[in-house]
């Protein structure tokens, strides 16, 4: 079969990185699967804003392919619109990270449909066809290789804030201030909340690689999540350091408007508190903090990290283009 990968980031540069161990390879969305199946796979970058031209040249492309692939694009919206009208010559599988959905499905048509949240796959796979729950695949060698696993126990427990999309830094600073555990975050200078205490360090560090940042990370023994809250479920936001996490046998806090919650309780790797409640975030910071309990969820993880290991979660992406 002959594909073609439609994506904001994945070019020659991209691949490489991921082919020489500089970043994790969940970030090829299982097309290493398929191109070691055999099938012919090429790589197509866009660009952040809607270009018609750019459309027009992925429908005339489109006739020289099998499939198209949408992981990660604001392209695949569109070209769900011109299946819905039945001109497109080839299978269509695509991604869908955030919501709200409802007019996407409307408007468009998807050959196959993977889920990153669970939650919005069971609410939306009873109204499409060909619909899957896709959990992004944690590329375990990656971790091992560059030694990035926390497998130790430290007496003095610090957390670690790593994102900045949706991200409640006054919360989260709230909560370390009441708690006096030590605090790293990540952030640009415009999210930056006001705050003067010892524990609290925000991180302004450029990194060149992922190794670099996650070697910070490392230093540290929880991840926590933290998205404002929001009168309805979020998409998989955070889903990267989640991953990371995962991966470096991290346990997390994260905030209940997050699909990844249901990940966290189901799974018993972590802990949920109410999103924008800073006394409930402190909460689960002490709780957390037990060695017990962190010992527990550690040992979780190491089971759930194998779970979707891309062994496993590339067969799904295998199975979409069958």
């Amino acid at each position: 079969m002959r594909i073609l990968v439609i994506s904001n980031y994945l070019d020659g540069k991209y691949l490489n990185l991921c082919y020489s161990g500089c970043k994790p390879k969940e970030h090829l969305w299982g097309t290493d699967a398929l191109i070691g199946r055999g099938d012919e796979v090429d790589f197509c970058k866009d660009n952040d804003k809607f270009n018609l031209f750019f459309l027009l040249k992925l429908y005339i492309k489109s006739f020289k392919y099998d499939a198209y692939f949408f992981p990660v694009s604001l392209y695949s919206k569109y070209w769900g619109m011109i299946n819905k009208l039945h001109l497109s010559p080839v299978k269509t599988v695509t991604v869908f990270h955030h919501p709200p959905f409802d007019k996407v499905f409307k408007y468009g048509s998807f050959g196959c449909s993977l889920f990153l949240s669970n939650y919005h796959w069971r609410k939306y796979k009873t109204k499409i066809k060909n619909s899957h729950y896709y959990p992004w695949g944690c590329d375990v060698n990656f971790y091992i290789h560059n030694n990035l696993v926390v497998n130790d126990s430290r007496l003095s427990i610090s957390f670690i804030s790593n994102g900045y999309t949706l991200r409640d830094n006054k919360t989260l600073v709230e909560a370390a201030k009441e708690t006096k555990f030590s605090l790293s975050f990540t952030c640009r200078k415009e999210q930056i909340p006001n705050f003067d205490s010892d524990n609290i360090h925000v991180i302004s560090n450029y990194f060149n690689t992922d190794i670099e940042i996650l070697n910070e990370v490392k230093k540290h023994d929880v991840l926590i999540i933290p998205l404002y809250k929001s009168p309805e479920m979020v998409g998989t936001i955070g889903l990267t350091s989640f991953m990371d996490a995962v991966g470096m046998n991290m346990p997390v806090i994260v905030s209940d408007n997050s699909p990844i919650g249901e990940i966290v309780l189901s799974y018993n790797i972590g802990l949920v508190y109410h999103a924008g409640d800073a006394h409930d975030l402190a909460r689960a910071m002490e709780q957390i903090s037990r060695q017990e309990i962190l010992s527990e969820l550690k040992n979780n993880l190491l089971l759930y990290r194998q779970s979707i290991s891309l062994e496993n979660t590339n067969k799904i992406i295998l199975e979409a283009f069958k």
